[in-house]
């Protein structure tokens, strides 16, 4: 509040500033009303020039296509009176040059040539002189005297024709009758003045070498293209194949070095077009010749190589057309000059009113609203004045209320920037305690990772468990099954060793008898066969027993085998008894005490066989316990897993619910971020709301109410 009123002056210094700007405001001329008023009057102004400017030119445009009309009728009928006219004479005087008596004059082969001479030239003239068309005509050649209206001799006037462009176009151009201008080189051969004659038509003699010319009166072309003047400044003429101009100006022949048409580019160009084939006999084209435009006109004269052709000043055409523009010109400066005088003294009139009401709507402006605004006038600048005075007595009221309502909004003002510091301290904490949160969220989730990761090891390693004890439980069936086959070897190793031992006993019999036997002399052979045939029967007893025994009864199946050797070497040996029958003695006594001591081994070995089988069987029932323990180990292993996927998925809706709550933290603290800004700018608007209370204040403050 101390800050925006220590602005007070700067604000008071800038309201005077501007109003001082405002005061030397002067609207520049091109804004007012007296220029907008008289460009208002200068539209139907500029609509009346437009008017006579179309006037004039439609005007123009019709004079134009009259004129046209005009010299193209002219010309047609110009060049219909020059062909009918060449053609006359043509047809005349073809008929000399097929004449067979003309043809042998200019061969030499006339006896009475001068006679020939005399008459022709006599009836020449007399056709020149009663026909009004003609000037003159010449027949001359080579090697004869010409015969001409002229009194010529020698062939000077041949050799002086063949010698310019005109004589060479002829001799080029033997068939056809070629139509040349009124200027020769030959003329003064020839006998004639270029003045007498207009134009000159020429043939060449085909059986000879001569040629035919005829020169056309001066007045035929005179006559003809003076019926194409249309006035000052145009140029009529008929411009022949070898250049030559009969020219005309202003209805009079007039005789000049510089050409008019021949060799300026419009005529070329007319000649190109002409010369271009088609249909097309004349044309028509704006130009410009000496600076000035005209607009040229131009016909060709048959097929005679010849152009009629006229040069017409546009400003002759136009002349007839002058009168509209000069009423447009006086008219147009006559509704300039009432434009101006209306323009101004409306201005005037309004500028008057309107600086008055400006005046008082400066002092309303200034803060005085006790000002009326009175007009005389009664037309809309009352309803104005009018206006402008209910609009102060209006604003007046309303500044009243305004002023009233300015202090409860600066109370209101000051009460609702405290109330937004403390919402934004609120939202402040509220903020901070959104952050708090989140941590927490983003270290739960973190953590729930890392059981989940955890929990995903367990799982492995329980799998790896159970397949671990499903290998022990099928190792252990495989013990069981090999204990199960070590108990049925002992049994059957038990059975030879009882049969071992039966065995013992009736060798150790037999060993006892056979000491009886071998000391009765007289039965030894008997006693031998019979002790071999037992001795046999009981080795093959013993090796069958021996062999059931195994390894156990390995020793006994070589005794088996010594006794079979003994019994079959008594067969064979029944001779040398009597002298082996000490050894047998002493033999039969160490072989019972080997069998004695064979049958205590067997003894051992039984109760060793025993003790294996009481060990087999400790073995079967420890094993027995292994399986029950891994089967309730496989059982718990398999409880653990299923608990293990229950943990598993509490982890993931743990983990869920943790992402979830991060979301919506991070919405929260959105939510609350943007509830700070919009608390920010709820301070700034009402600091601002502060301030334009106060301004609102001051400016109230300079009305006069």
């Amino acid at each position: 509040m101390k800050a925006n009123s220590g602005k007070k002056p700067d604000n008071q210094k800038r309201k005077n500033n501007q109003k001082q700007k405002r005061d030397k405001i002067a609207v520049g001329f091109f804004r007012g009303i007296q220029f907008k008023l008289i460009a208002s009057f200068f539209v139907p102004v500029i609509c009346i020039v437009a008017l006579g400017v179309s006037s004039y030119q439609m005007a123009a445009n019709a004079v134009f296509s009259s004129y046209q009309s005009s010299i193209e009728q002219t010309m047609q009928m110009v060049e219909d009176y020059l062909n009918l006219v060449l053609d006359t004479e043509q047809a005349s005087y073809r008929s000399y040059l097929q004449d067979d008596e003309l043809k042998r004059y200019f061969l030499g082969n006339m006896t009475d040539a001068v006679v020939y001479k005399g008459r022709t030239t006599t009836e020449f003239k007399r056709a020149v002189t009663g026909d009004d068309l003609l000037a003159n005509v010449f027949f001359i050649s080579q090697s004869e005297e010409p015969i001409a209206t002229v009194d010529l001799t020698g062939t000077e006037a041949y050799e002086a024709f063949v010698a310019t462009p005109q004589g060479e176009l002829a001799q080029a151009n033997a068939t056809k009758y070629l139509l040349f201008g009124n200027q020769s080189d030959a003329d003064g051969a020839l006998g004639v003045d270029s003045s007498k004659y207009s134009m000159r038509l020429v043939k060449k003699m085909v059986d000879s070498n001569g040629f035919m010319i005829i020169d056309f009166a001066h007045n035929i072309l005179q006559d003809s293209l003076g019926a194409l003047n249309v006035g000052e400044g145009t140029y009529v003429g008929l411009v022949t194949c070898d250049g030559g101009e009969f020219l005309m100006e202003n209805g009079q022949v007039i005789e000049q070095e510089e050409k008019v048409f021949s060799g300026q580019d419009f005529y070329q160009n007319a000649v190109s077009a002409l010369s271009a084939g088609g249909d097309a006999t004349a044309g028509l084209s704006q130009v410009s010749y000496n600076g000035s435009d005209y607009h040229f006109f131009y016909r060709a004269l048959g097929d005679r190589e010849a152009v009629i052709a006229v040069l017409v000043p546009d400003s002759q055409i136009l002349a007839q057309a002058a009168d509209i523009r000069r009423l447009t010109v006086i008219i147009s400066v006559a509704a300039v000059i009432i434009a101006l005088a209306l323009g101004s003294v409306l201005a005037k009139s309004f500028g008057g009113t309107i600086r008055k009401i400006v005046k008082c709507l400066k002092k309303i402006s200034d803060g005085d609203l006790t000002v009326e605004i009175q007009s005389r006038r009664k037309d809309e600048f009352r309803l104005l004045t009018e206006g402008i005075s209910g609009m102060a007595s209006h604003m007046k009221k309303l500044l009243t209320n305004v002023k009233e309502v300015s202090g409860e909004l600066t109370t209101a003002a000051a009460e609702v920037s405290e109330s937004s510091e403390m919402f934004m301290d609120t939202s402040k904490n509220i903020k901070d305690s959104i952050q708090e949160i989140e941590k927490g969220v983003q270290l739960l989730d973190k953590d729930s990772a890392d059981c989940l990761n955890q929990m995903d090891g367990l799982s492995s390693k329980i799998t790896s468990v159970t397949d671990s004890a499903a290998q022990i439980l099928k190792m252990t069936d495989a013990a069981e099954a090999c204990i199960a086959q070590g108990m049925n070897a002992t049994g059957e190793l038990t059975s030879s060793a009882v049969s071992t031992t039966r065995i013992t006993g009736e060798v150790i019999g037999a060993v006892d008898e056979l000491e009886q036997k071998t000391r009765s002399i007289g039965q030894i052979v008997e006693v031998i066969n019979e002790i071999a045939s037992q001795t046999n029967l009981l080795s093959l007893n013993a090796s069958i027993e021996a062999a059931r025994a195994g390894a156990s009864g390995r020793g006994f199946a070589v005794v088996a085998e010594e006794i079979r050797k003994l019994a079959d070497q008594s067969l064979t040996a029944a001779g040398e008894i009597a002298k082996i029958i000490q050894e047998m003695i002493q033999n039969t006594g160490k072989v019972s005490e080997i069998a004695k001591e064979a049958e205590s081994v067997v003894a051992t070995q039984s109760d060793a066989v025993n003790a294996t089988i009481d060990s087999f069987r400790e073995i079967e029932r420890q094993v027995s316990g292994l399986l029950e323990a891994l089967q309730l180990i496989n059982d718990s292993v398999k409880d653990m897993d299923s608990d293990r996927s229950a943990t598993l998925g509490s982890v993931e809706s743990i983990s869920s619910v943790s992402a979830q709550t991060a979301s919506s933290s991070m919405e929260v603290y959105g939510a609350a971020d943007k509830q700070l800004e919009a608390v920010t700018r709820l301070e700034d608007a009402s600091e601002q709301m502060q301030k334009r209370a106060l301004q609102l204040s001051d400016t109230l403050k300079q009305f006069k109410l």
